[in-house]
């Protein structure tokens, strides 16, 4: 809740900070065809803020580790800079901050023995930034207009924790009916990851998948303590502040 308390906060900052004014014209083709302006949303340099919520899911192809899919995900808050370079294509990177939330399914580290009365997930927090090349669809005067980006990413993980949750049918010694664990700094798991990422995108809305190329283990752990990865894939919806 902390750190979604924080994106919370800095976003309603970015709100005033990065907020940009919007040029309003007759004719689309003169702003399409003319560059008319260094700063703003078509212009040569943008800057904004985003939010990012995506959900893993399954594949097919690969053995993973069970997970509860609807409730394991990652949330995403960042700020991106894109530089034009015709009308029809920019690039650009991002900064972002992320939580990744993974709640399993059956029983994963934990002693105790899957059931109703036991939740086992992991969470990490990590840093990172993608490039991106953004190519537009069509003429978008002022607007972001339609597009779809081709982007790499990478990610340095700077906290994790195991988090246990028992519930006790009776009080245990501690007189407590619930027992939380959390373990941190953890040792299998890898700190820099990496993927691809596809974006499509209306103005301000995007549909975005990303694929993680990396192991998020450790390669001791794979080897020692189970051969399957967590879900690499994530599909999820980005909104843009202007």
């Amino acid at each position: 809740m902390k750190q979604i308390s924080l994106i919370i906060i800095i976003s309603a900052l970015s709100l005033n900070i990065f907020a940009q004014k919007d040029i309003v014209y007759e004719k689309v083709d003169e702003y399409d065809y003319f560059e008319t302006q260094n700063y703003g949303v078509n212009g040569k340099h943008f800057l904004w803020g985003y939010y990012d919520v995506s959900f893993y899911t399954p594949n097919p192809f690969e053995n993973q580790i069970g997970i509860k899919y609807g409730s394991s995900y990652s949330l995403t808050y960042g700020f991106k800079y894109k530089l034009k370079i015709f009308n029809w294509f920019s690039t650009g990177l991002d900064v972002n901050y992320n939580i990744h939330n993974f709640s399993f399914k059956n029983q994963f580290l934990s002693t105790y023995p899957s059931s109703a009365n036991t939740s086992e997930k992991l969470v990490l927090n990590n840093i990172g930034s993608e490039f991106y090349l953004r190519f537009f669809i069509g003429k978008h005067g002022n607007t972001m207009g339609k597009y779809f980006d081709l982007g790499a990413y990478g990610t340095y993980n700077f906290s994790n924790r195991h988090i246990l949750k028992i519930k006790n049918a009776t009080p245990n010694y501690f007189f407590a009916n619930q027992q939380k664990i959390v373990n941190k700094n953890l040792a299998y798991i890898e700190n820099i990851q990496y993927g691809g990422v596809l974006r499509i995108g209306y103005n301000g809305y995007a549909i975005v998948a990303k694929y993680r190329f990396s192991d998020l283990f450790s390669n001791d752990f794979l080897q020692i303590v189970t051969p399957n990865d967590l879900p690499r894939f994530t599909i999820g919806f980005e909104l843009s502040i202007l």
